[in-house]
């Protein structure tokens, strides 16, 4: 949502280390199966 959230250092924290579990890779938007080609992440 481009949302600064440089005031909420313990909510960046926690959304950056979750980014690094498998199963939240696996379920990011851009990974699924209905996500525009051009959008997608490229594995």
């Amino acid at each position: 949502y481009n949302v600064d959230l440089t005031a909420y250092p313990i909510m960046s924290a926690i959304g950056e280390r979750l980014n690094e579990l498998p199963a939240f890779k696996e379920a990011h938007p851009n990974r699924q199966p209905d996500c525009p080609d051009e959008e997608k992440i490229k594995s």
